[in-house]
């Protein structure tokens, strides 16, 4: 039950990490960038990224 419970709290962490991570990536890309990808791209992109479970620069 502990490790059940611990497994829980370490996956909520990361991905509060994750989504941070990308928030900060999506925030820091020139607004250029941004229209031009479109928001059916970026949402694309962040989809790929959470289901790999990485944190790529593909914004940028």
């Amino acid at each position: 039950m502990a490790a059940q419970l611990s497994l829980t709290v370490l996956g909520h962490h990361f991905v509060y990490d994750l989504r941070g991570r990308l928030i900060k990536q999506i925030l820091g890309t020139d607004i250029e960038t941004l229209e031009r990808i479109g928001s059916a791209g970026l949402l694309a992109n962040v989809s790929i990224d959470i289901r790999n479970g990485s944190c790529s620069r593909v914004y940028a």
